[in-house]
């Protein structure tokens, strides 16, 4: 027996093959250390079987404040460590940094930046001055791919 999208068969056929997955489902994130005011938050993923793919893009208002610690995940994760990527963005700039992304808490992704002023690069976590100081316009961005704990067909 095959699993695969929401459909259990000997053979999957064609016609179900092409409609497994979809289109992505958003979902709404907990924030933590942010207030979003008037700033834009899209958060999309998609389930197959126990992985789950996803990303975010949290955006800068003119009446947002703080900085982002933690954002929650659409899926229970089946265990920690998973890492994603992406980029915070200083718009004003036009400057990016890369973004390491880790499932390091029940339930949420961390992310933090990349800083290479050591000899060896280290995660920096975000703060309200770190990776700049946060503006209007300026957006954080990242994808995440992680196993759930329970299955998604």
């Amino acid at each position: 027996m095959a699993t695969f999208g929401g459909f259990t068969a000997a053979v999957l056929t064609a016609a179900e093959l092409n409609t497994a997955g979809g289109a992505w489902a958003t979902w709404t994130p907990t924030i933590t250390s942010w207030t979003q005011g008037n700033g834009t938050v899209v958060a999309v993923y998609e389930q197959v079987g126990r992985t789950v793919h996803c990303m975010v893009r949290i955006t800068y208002g003119t009446m947002s404040s703080g900085f982002v610690q933690n954002v929650s995940l659409p899926k229970t994760e089946g265990r920690l460590g998973a890492v994603g990527h992406g980029w915070w963005v200083d718009n004003s700039a036009a400057t990016g940094y890369q973004v390491t992304c880790v499932v390091s808490t029940t339930g949420q992704v961390s992310p933090s930046v990349i800083n290479s002023a050591g000899t060896y690069a280290t995660l920096a976590a975000l703060s309200a001055t770190v990776p700049v100081a946060v503006a209007t316009a300026d957006y954080l961005w990242f994808s995440l791919t992680y196993e759930a704990a329970v299955d998604g067909t």
